[in-house]
């Protein structure tokens, strides 16, 4: 959640060193998400909703605190920008400071729920996509600890050079069509009869090189036109974190036998979160 404000709003919440207004947001955003979520198994939604009770109540609660700090943030860098401060070459050219410039029009009036929708679209996309992406990471890499030596193996080589480079189904007139990527991602049909096997050396060639999938094929960051536009800073962030991570510490689940649950959101999360615990190498 830092990261993805800093580089893109230029915004430090400071969520990690304790700040309140930060982690409320955070959590504001979390809830959210899966209440959202659950509109989709809850046929009554809408009758909770507009009798303002149940988990109804508790999502307008939440997308008013979203929406307050939202707000202020760009009214503070609308702000900014209009003054002319933010118009000093040495400072940074973030995304939302680019967004308000192409989102206000000739009389100075800024589209502040356009500018809001950016917003939640880019950190839904950057923030839960990378942090639930790390933590299943971290739990099967605890799982498989001859595969975090192998990755720390792989950290401790040095670069030689200054550029190194990393069915037959029916379907109907009006039928509504979905994927899933968490079961394709389990298809013996799509990655052999190991599907279900954690060996990240199915990402690799015969000579050890990195050998992408169609992302019609491997479908996280969608595909085509609508592709996630965050897709290349989202593996960026994955791979630096789990890089100097194995690096330096050695993870462990607290509790070998625990039995880890999935938290129903729009992304999936580690139920009450993923409690190892790290030694240092």
């Amino acid at each position: 959640m830092d990261s993805i404000f800093t580089i893109a709003f230029g915004l430090d919440l400071d969520t990690l060193g304790g700040s309140s207004e930060g982690s409320r947001f955070a959590a504001a955003f979390d809830d959210a998400s899966e209440f959202t979520l659950l509109r989709y198994v809850n046929p009554f939604w809408k009758a909770t909703r507009l009798l303002n009770v149940g988990a109804e109540a508790t999502l307008k609660e939440r997308i008013k605190i979203v929406d307050e700090f939202v707000y202020k943030r760009i009214r503070s860098r609308a702000q900014e920008l209009s003054s002319g401060k933010a118009q000093d070459p040495d400072s940074r050219q973030d995304i939302l400071s680019r967004f308000i410039q192409t989102a206000t029009d000739d009389s100075g009036t800024v589209d502040y729920k356009y500018l809001r929708d950016i917003i939640l679209n880019i950190v839904i996309a950057g923030k839960d996509t990378t942090a639930g992406a790390l933590a299943w990471f971290l739990f099967m890499a605890c799982k498989h600890p001859e595969i975090q030596t192998k990755i720390f193996q792989e950290d401790n080589k040095q670069c030689f050079s200054d550029d190194v480079l990393p069915d037959g189904s029916s379907v109907s007139k009006g039928d509504i069509v979905f994927y899933v990527p968490y079961a394709m991602g389990r298809m013996e049909y799509l990655w052999g009869k190991d599907a279900d096997v954690f060996r990240p050396e199915r990402w690799l060639d015969e000579n050890g090189e990195f050998r992408p999938e169609s992302p019609f094929k491997f479908t996280a960051f969608q595909a085509g036109p609508r592709i996630c536009l965050g897709k290349e800073f989202a593996y960026r962030q994955m791979k630096i974190f789990a890089a100097v991570l194995l690096r330096f510490f050695v993870f462990r689940l607290r509790d070998e036998n625990a039995c880890v649950n999935y938290r129903t959101m729009i992304t999936l999360h580690i139920e009450e979160g993923l409690h190892v615990t790290a030694t240092a190498r």
